[in-house]
Order: C-alpha cells, then sequence, then structure tokens
C-alpha cells in the first residue's frame, strides 16, 4: 500500500461493478495491455 500511497499520480484503476468480488494480476495486465494498445492502435500498426 506504501507504494500507491507514494505514486498516486500514475495509479491505474479498472473499473468493476458492485458484484464484482477482485481481479487477479494476469488479468488485470492483460485489461491494461488491450487498453494501451487499442488507444495507440495507429502507432503500434505502423512499429511493422
Amino acid at each position: 500500500m506504501e507504494l500507491m500511497q507514494r505514486n498516486f499520480e500514475n495509479a491505474i484503476t479498472i473499473p468493476m461493478g458492485k458484484q464484482g468480488r477482485s481481479l487477479n494480476q494476469a488479468t488485470s495486465a492483460g485489461i491494461i495491455l488491450y487498453e494501451a494498445i487499442r488507444q495507440n492502435y495507429a502507432e503500434f500498426c505502423a512499429l511493422d
């Protein structure tokens, strides 16, 4: 928790419904990577 408090301005949150329990680390990483590629798709494709 101390790491989050020191770097709060760089924290990422994943919205979840009220019925959601929790996400494991691998699932969270997959969501974040998908969103990063989705938001930067043009630049991502230009790398080919």
